[in-house]
Order: C-alpha cells, then structure tokens, then sequence
C-alpha cells in the first residue's frame, strides 16, 4: 500500500508540473517525491507544490492572496496563465504598431518628398512651348481684333463711293437770292451764299454779286460747306465751275479750303470759264468749307456769277 500511494502521489506532482511547464515555460520536471519551485512571471503568485512519502499534504497555490484547493494533482490558477498570455500579446501588439508606423512613416516621407515629381511638373508648366504658343496665338488674335473696323463702334454706310459729292443747279434762280441749296448724294452739303461784303446782282439762272476787289481779298468769296456722314472721312478731288464776269469785273479766280484754314489756293482760273478745279489732297472727317474767290476787277460796279451748275466730287472711306 505504501508503494501504491507514493506511486499515485508521483503520478499527480508529474501532472501538476507538467500543467506549470506549459503554462509559464519556467519549470523541469524532478524526481519522484521532490518538491517543484515555480518561477514567478507577470501574475506575481508563486505555485508551491509541497508532498511527502506519506501523502499527508495536497498540493496547493496562491495566485492572488487567497487559497485554492488542487484536486487530481493541483489545478494552476488560470489568473496566472491569463495575466501571463495577456502580458504577453500587448507587447507583442505594441511591437508591431510601433513597427508598422516606422515603416508607414518611412515610406510616406519617401514617397512625399521624391523629387522626381517636383521636376517633372516645373518641367511640363514651364514650358517654353506652351509660352510660345499661347503667347503667338495671344498676339495674332488681339492684332486682328485691334485692327477690324468693328472695334471702332461706328460704320461707314458710303465705304468706298467715289464720284459726285454735291451738285447746285442755278437754273430758274434770279440771280439775287441770298443762297441756292444743292442736291447731295452721299454727304450734308450747306447752301451756297456770297460773302458780306459782297452785294447781290440780278443775272438769271446764276448767283451772280458786285463789289469785287482789284486784288485778293479773303473777305469776298462764295462759300458752300459739305460734311460727311458719322464714322467716313470725305477727300475731295475736283471742282467743276461755270463762271462769267461783266466787262469790268474779275478777271481771275481761285479756290481754298478749310482744311488748311484756306491756306493754299487752287486752280487758278479766268474770270470768265468753264472747267474743272483740282483740289486733291483735301480730306477730313469734318465739314470742310470751300471758297470761291474773285478779284481783278476795276469797277465796284463789275460783276462775277456762278451759273447753270457747280459739281463737287470726291471719295468716302
């Protein structure tokens, strides 16, 4: 009986040990009837396991300040190999997020800072090709918008007439009316008067005035005015005039203009004539006047008419 129970109490301390081997990794298995020290870990209990030949004593643990008893060789407190396993996995947790941002953070800075993308977008948005396209294309577009005549608002409805501009026909007239208002095609044209020092004549189908000087004088003329229409520039390029003086009257004329603050004189002409005066040259978006002068007479009493037709002709751009 004696070898019996030594033999069951053998049994049960292997068991035990072999339960706290490999729940804690920590202990080797002795000999029969020894006694078997637990190594402390993360619970802090100790595991006694405590018999003799006679097997008067259980084996029996603390893990957490109060006593339990062991049956069938002893029961480890599952306290202990909870703690222990759950020790364990938080470092090892612990260990790989650690590891895992190092390497995250690692790779994202790479990543981040690689100057190969900084090089190839200065490289595409520099480019010189799209400069010098967009720059070519900018200035073609913006010269051929500047220079249509679109830009300027204003139209000219006459673009491009050339021919007669204004035409007076004296027929009918008595020869002592004050003016003589002209038919006009693609201008204003202002009636035709006789300066103030001037005075009126009886002479049929004309205009026909006295008291000419014996030299120029700028203050006696005849005088029309034309004017273009908004947005065309009229030039004007000839004067066709039917003149004729009285024995004592002007023996030469002439024509001026506005333009140039009737400056210059064109064509000069016989007081007596019919022909065609060239004013080229003469243009202005403006109303230009024109003066017919006279002078060479030698009486006060001489007289100088316009008669049948007077004609105007020039070009609107």
């Amino acid at each position: 009986m004696r070898q019996l129970r030594v033999a069951i109490l053998f049994a049960s301390c292997s068991a035990a040990c072999a339960v706290g081997t490999n729940s804690f990794d920590t202990g080797e298995a002795d000999d029969a009837g020894s006694s078997h020290d637990a190594s402390t870990h993360d619970g802090g209990s100790d595991v006694v396991f405590a018999g003799d030949s006679a097997g008067r004593d259980a084996p029996s643990g603390d893990a957490s300040g109060s006593d339990g008893s062991a049956a069938d060789g002893g029961a480890v407190d599952a306290s202990v190999a909870d703690s222990s396993s759950m020790d364990s996995s938080s470092i090892d947790s612990s260990i790989d997020a650690s590891a895992d941002s190092a390497i995250d953070a690692s790779v994202d800075a790479s990543i981040d800072s690689s100057p190969v993308d900084a090089s190839v977008d200065v490289s595409v948005d520099s480019s010189s090709v799209d400069s010098s396209v967009d720059s070519s294309v900018d200035s073609s577009v913006d010269s051929s918008i500047d220079s249509s005549s679109m830009d300027t608002g204003t139209t000219c409805a006459h673009h491009g007439y050339s021919g007669v501009l204004v035409t007076f026909d004296f027929t009918g007239q008595p020869g002592s009316e004050t003016s003589v208002t002209p038919t006009a095609t693609v201008v204003s044209g202002g009636a035709i008067t006789r300066a103030s020092s001037l005075s009126a004549n009886a002479g049929s189908g004309s205009i026909n005035s006295a008291n000419w000087p014996s030299a120029v004088d700028p203050n006696r003329y005849y005088t029309f005015t034309v004017t273009p229409t908004a947005g065309c520039t009229v030039s004007l390029t000839s004067l066709a005039l039917d003149v004729r003086a009285s024995g004592s009257g002007p023996t030469s004329g002439d024509v001026a203009t506005s333009v140039d603050a009737f400056g210059a004189h064109f064509g000069q002409f016989a007081g007596t004539s019919a022909g065609s005066v060239s004013i080229a040259g003469v243009s202005s978006s403006g109303a230009i006047e024109i003066r017919i002068y006279g002078w060479g007479a030698t009486s006060s009493a001489g007289t100088f008419r316009i008669q049948n037709t007077l004609t105007l002709s020039g070009s609107i751009n």
